[in-house]
C-alpha cells in the first residue's frame, strides 16, 4: 500500500526500494547521506538487528538513524524484540562518530542517530 502511494507520487530526487534488507545488506548500499529504520528492526532477532545495524552504519554516508524498542512492556507480542539502550548505544560506539538518543516520546522505545566522525 505504502509502496505504491509513493511510487504515484513519482518523486523525483528520491528512490524506492523494494527488498528484504536483512538477507540482502547490498540494498542499502545506495550511495545515501542518510539511512533510517522506523520499525522495521523491531521484529529481527538480535544477531540481525546488530548485523543490519552494522551494514547500515557501513553504507550510510554520514548518518544513520534507527527506532527500537528498549523495554519488554511494548515487545509482548511473541514477534517483537526489544534491546537494552545501554547495550545498543556501547554496541554503535566501536564505529566512533556522535551517538544522540532520544527515549522521551514513548516508554519503551528508543531512537538513535549515528553520525560518523
Amino acid at each position: 500500500m505504502f509502496r505504491r502511494a509513493a511510487w504515484r507520487k513519482k518523486l523525483r530526487n528520491a528512490t524506492i526500494l523494494q527488498g528484504d534488507f536483512v538477507t540482502d545488506a547490498r540494498l542499502l548500499d545506495q550511495d545515501a547521506d542518510v539511512i533510517i529504520f522506523c520499525g522495521s528492526l523491531n521484529t529481527l532477532s538480535a544477531d540481525d538487528f546488530y548485523r543490519t545495524l552494522t551494514s547500515a552504519q557501513k553504507f550510510a554516508r554520514q548518518t544513520l538513524a534507527f527506532n527500537f524498542l528498549s523495554s519488554p512492556e511494548l515487545a509482548k507480542a511473541k514477534y517483537l524484540t526489544w534491546h537494552r539502550m545501554e547495550d545498543v548505544i556501547a554496541y554503535l560506539r566501536v564505529f566512533g562518530g556522535e551517538i544522540k538518543v532520544a527515549e522521551d516520546y514513548l516508554d519503551g522505545d528508543c531512537a538513535i542517530s549515528l553520525t560518523k566522525p
